[in-house]
């Protein structure tokens, strides 16, 4: 049976971002373009652009370059209220199993990321919901998958 966990955007966000690199909330749009002919390296620069972008927590960019629930949180005060959690880098990440359906697509990411604090490591695997607007990628969701 598969059960989709329903959660809000931040909480998913947070889990995807926060907990794999110990980093403020953040979104895209630091480098790399979501506007490619190729809808896949249209994704895997708009991700990419989403975790740089994580370790500088960039709300004003993830207000351009997200959509649906994940634009209304950005829209938000609470976006502007997320605390920092002690800073981190990302190591590694890869997105896999890309599915595009006309201007939709999802893609599983994992991201392994070490917390500044303590050095530790830590992997997550989210499920993230794209859709294509005004001739550009943008991400609309954020669901974790498993992490440790």
């Amino acid at each position: 049976m598969n059960i989709r966990r329903q959660q809000h955007p931040l909480v998913s966000l947070c889990a995807a971002v926060l907990l794999v690199a110990g980093l403020a909330v953040g979104i895209a749009g630091c480098g790399g373009s979501s506007r490619s002919d190729n809808p896949t390296d249209a994704i895997r620069s708009v991700t990419h652009s989403l975790l740089v972008a994580g370790e500088k927590f960039d709300v004003d960019t993830g207000k351009r370059v997200s959509c649906g629930e994940l634009h209304d949180f950005f829209m938000s005060s609470e976006a502007h209220a997320a605390p920092g959690l002690g800073g981190g880098r990302i190591i590694d990440w890869s997105v896999n199993k890309i599915t595009v359906d006309g201007n939709n697509a999802t893609a599983e990411v994992t991201v392994t990321g070490e917390y500044k604090s303590d050095r530790t490591r830590s992997t997550t695997v989210s499920k993230y919901s794209y859709a294509k607007e005004d001739n550009t990628w943008k991400i609309c969701y954020i669901e974790l998958l498993r992490g440790s």
